[in-house]
């Protein structure tokens, strides 16, 4: 009798070694299966977990998708990972955001995902190689990488026999030109906090200016810094409604689909709904290029990854970390781009399907890339961002433009030397 015990024992531990290291059986969660709770933004993000609902059935997986526009999701993440709500099993965001979340120990380390799906830091584009590792972990998955570019209508250019513009002086006088009663030429979000600061960064990248030098000293107030505030208010005052001081990202949207705008500076990603038909009624006219360069003759684009991590509070965390296999996998990565969706973090993805349609968001955006750049990430962003937003919006509603940036850049020293990154003056 005890030999037919051992034997047993033996067969099974066989059976449960083989479905343990055998990565690409199915791995099912039980037969009812369970439903994990994701936060995220409206739009494409919302579009992309669409697309994977019926593999993740597969695992008796399923998603209840909570997206939100981008100033309720914030609130939504920030609350529930600050205070341990355990409402989400799955947060999607800018990997930038995540920063303090990560340093702060509330985040599962999803390393042993990124080994199963093969992903390596070498695999990305080297400006997002550090957005997601911590203590050299992965503990926030890239999944998109979105840039800033020019958004157009390509009907009203015709008419007015213009082309998009190559400089950002050209930008201006076709803005200009194309401004007329309650149509306006060029706007893009201006509302206080984080909206304003991805386009005004690309004014002030694009005429060699910077956030901070090289001992973190900000330097938001420079010559470069003042130039680009100067075009960046120009624009919005000449060539933008008075409304776009109040904007954020769907604002900016509504607006273009509703027929008053004649180009925007705008992410890449926005195309899921500029696109379509049912949302937008000039979804056949709407043209996509890049941005334009600086009197130095180059731009420098504003750029965002996206990805996704788990807060340690997740109650499904087993079934959370398949959900991000499956979403971060070549196979999905390769059908969001193939789909012309947004541009994904592997550069070898994006390069084999952009010759697809040479002018559309996808192509635009993916050959930006390698020259786009991200807000610095260290956990301070959180705070100095919206400082600078705050200060842009000052500025169009009338503020100094010197003493308000020159405010700004004292109280961003402030927030660095009270974090320790910047040594304080003797």
């Amino acid at each position: 009798m005890r030999w037919i015990q051992i034997l047993f024992l033996g067969i099974f531990s066989c059976i449960l070694l083989a479905g343990c290291f055998d990565s690409d059986k199915l791995t099912t969660v039980g037969d009812e299966g369970e439903t994990i709770h994701v936060l995220g933004v409206v739009g494409v993000h919302e579009a992309i977990v669409e697309s994977l609902e019926k593999k993740l059935a597969a695992y008796h997986i399923k998603v209840d998708k909570n997206f939100y526009y981008w100033g309720t999701f914030l609130a939504k993440a920030r609350l529930s990972i600050m205070n341990d709500t355990r409402e989400y099993d799955i947060i999607m965001g800018p990997c930038s955001q995540f920063s303090g979340i990560i340093n702060n120990n509330k985040a599962v380390s999803l390393e042993d995902i990124a080994e199963r799906v093969h992903l390596t830091r070498e695999d990305l584009y080297p400006s997002i190689r550090k957005n997601a590792i911590f203590k050299n972990n992965f503990f926030c998955l890239p999944y998109m990488a979105d840039s800033l570019i020019y958004i157009y209508r390509t009907d009203l250019f015709n008419q007015a026999g213009l082309k998009p513009p190559h400089t950002i002086h050209e930008m201006v006088d076709t803005s200009k030109k194309l401004t007329s009663g309650t149509n306006y030429g060029l706007a893009f979000p201006a509302g206080p906090g984080e909206a304003a600061t991805p386009v005004w960064s690309y004014f002030l990248w694009s005429y060699g200016g910077d956030y901070f030098d090289n001992h973190w000293n900000p330097v938001i107030n420079s010559n470069h810094a003042l130039n680009a505030t100067r075009i960046y208010n120009q624009i919005l005052q000449e060539c933008a409604p008075a409304a776009v001081a109040t904007w954020q990202t769907e604002e900016a949207i509504n607006f273009f689909a509703a027929g008053h705008l004649a180009s925007m500076i705008l992410w890449s990603s926005s195309s899921t709904t500029l696109n379509d038909k049912s949302r937008n009624k000039f979804a056949n006219n709407v043209g996509y290029a890049p941005l334009p360069v600086s009197d130095i003759g180059i731009t420098i684009p504003s750029m965002e990854t996206w990805g996704v991590i788990i807060p340690r509070t997740s109650q499904h965390i087993l079934s959370a970390k398949k959900f991000c296999e499956v979403l971060i996998s070549r196979p999905s990565l390769e059908k969001i781009a193939q789909l012309g969706m947004v541009p994904t973090p592997l550069p070898s993805i994006n390069q084999l399907y952009a010759s697809n349609s040479p002018n559309s968001s996808f192509t635009v955006a993916t050959h930006s890339m390698p020259f786009a750049k991200e807000n610095p990430n260290i956990p301070e962003a959180n705070q100095f961002i919206p400082v600078i937003g705050s200060a842009l919006n000052d500025i169009l509603m009338g503020a100094n433009l010197d003493d308000t940036l020159r405010n700004a850049n004292e109280q961003i020293e402030g927030i660095m030397q009270l974090s320790g990154r910047l040594k304080k003056h003797k």
